[in-house]
């Protein structure tokens, strides 16, 4: 039932796209296509079958999982043996070793910042409790196949903690994540993301349910892989596609937050730009722009809300780089704190 309502919700968000563009024509033309593809590969994934995790308790298996404590010298493939056990499905059996993982492997930051990854194996990487995000992928391909599951390991780019639109994608891969068959469909999933995340030189440990059973249209706007078969996407997405795409947050799609503006990554602005965003409702939006300075200019945007419609008018009084940066939150959370959801890169270059 819920997944019936969502794809009726799905059709109707299509037909509001495609009536705004053809009727008021208030929605420029590359805007329309980028909204109209987003939301029909939305549509196609609740078809196919993915997105339905929120179908599934797993608090019986997480705490399950997260009560498993490492024995000595055990080895990573017994470890899934033990952790599955208890899983009556294969689903839950990758739930229970993406939960673990999540739970037990710290991100290893002095190897990240000093650039020196030292070859280990994986018992080593088990047992120190650390990795980056070669080594919680290939835990987690090993596990998973210990448990009687089909897993890969996908190596690709990710926009993460150091990404910067000037160079990004100028060298070699530099993420790596999971994908696993489940019924025959194949799943995405990224432990090293699902696990914390760097807030400048800190890493935050924090279990972040988005990353597992990721869906493809989604991840895709912050994982690019190398073999684009793991796109999981047809058509698939072009890298210079990728490329364009604002950088964005799991709190993007949990508040429903869309860019309607004909926006992109380095766009060049003139003294003053209108941005237009949507929002589900019962969510709301913050915005902020940062200088070249990387300083919020409060002076330079005014916000003005409709229902759902947020419009941002901002003016860039300096050449240089901005970043207007647009927070979300649920009018409903505990947490009165607004968190990132999208941030476009700007440039003037005329002031």
């Amino acid at each position: 039932m819920i997944r019936l309502k969502t794809k009726i919700s799905v059709r109707a968000r299509i037909r509001e796209t495609v009536s705004s563009f053809t009727e008021n024509g208030k929605m420029q033309k590359s805007a329309f296509i980028f909204r109209l593809l987003i939301l029909s590969l939305l549509f196609l994934t609740f078809v196919t079958g993915y997105g339905n995790k929120n179908a599934f308790n797993f608090d019986k298996i997480d705490d399950f999982a997260r009560s498993v404590k490492l024995k000595p010298s055990e080895r990573p493939g017994d470890l899934a043996i033990r952790l599955t056990k208890n899983a009556s499905t294969d689903i839950e059996k990758a739930r229970a070793i993406f939960v673990w993982l999540t739970e037990n492997i710290r991100y290893d930051t002095e190897s990240y910042f000093s650039g020196r990854n030292e070859p280990r194996t994986l018992e080593e990487i088990l047992h120190s409790g650390k990795s980056v995000c070669q080594g919680y992928s290939d835990l987690f391909e090993t596990m998973s196949r210990s448990a009687g599951l089909e897993a890969v390991t996908i190596s690709g780019w990710a926009k993460g903690a150091s990404y910067s639109p000037d160079t990004f994608m100028s060298g070699s891969t530099n993420h790596a994540w999971n994908a696993v068959r489940i019924e025959g469909k194949w799943y995405l999933v990224d432990c090293t993301w699902g696990a914390g995340y760097l807030s400048g030189r800190e890493y935050i440990k924090h279990f972040d349910e988005f990353y597992f059973f990721t869906p493809p249209e989604q991840l895709i706007h912050t994982h690019f892989p190398k073999n684009n078969d793991w796109q999981l996407l047809e058509p698939k997405m072009t890298k210079e596609k990728y490329l364009s795409i604002p950088k964005s947050w799991p709190n993007c799609f949990r508040c429903g937050v869309e860019l309607l503006s004909d926006a992109y990554e380095n766009m060049r602005v003139r003294e003053e730009e209108t941005f237009q965003f949507g929002v589900n409702e019962g969510s709301a939006l913050l915005v902020t722009l940062y200088g070249p300075d990387r300083n919020p200019r409060k002076a330079h945007v005014f916000v003005q809300r409709s229902g759902n419609m947020y419009e941002v008018r901002t003016r860039f009084a300096e050449k240089g780089n901005y970043e207007l940066h647009i927070y979300a939150r649920k009018e409903t959370d505990d947490d009165p704190l607004f968190h990132s959801a999208i941030a476009i890169s700007l440039i003037n270059a005329y002031a």
